[in-house]
């Protein structure tokens, strides 16, 4: 009992210490855009080199095996919560 107390007692002085700071979050979203743009850009790039192709078509053969397994996971688990059967 007493490691939820504490556990909840680190959590409100985690928040509080957070809303003292007053971080704000519209910087956030520019700096991950311009990232991405960037990041984007260089990969563009390396697409029309014929050393980095095969890395950039492998790199995105991955992200689509994990996108999709992602999916299938989120599936799984809302079919759970329905009560249906899910193999394992």
């Amino acid at each position: 009992m007493q490691v939820l107390q504490l556990v909840r007692c680190d959590r409100q002085q985690s928040a509080d210490s957070v809303e003292k700071v007053g971080f704000s979050d519209h910087l956030n979203s520019g700096t991950a855009t311009t990232g991405d743009r960037i990041h984007l850009g260089i990969l563009t790039i390396m697409l029309f080199q014929e050393a980095h192709r095969v890395e950039i078509l492998a790199t995105g053969v991955l992200s689509v095996l994990v996108i999709a397994a992602g999916l299938l996971v989120t599936r799984c688990r809302k079919l759970e919560r329905l009560g249906a059967v899910v193999l394992d």
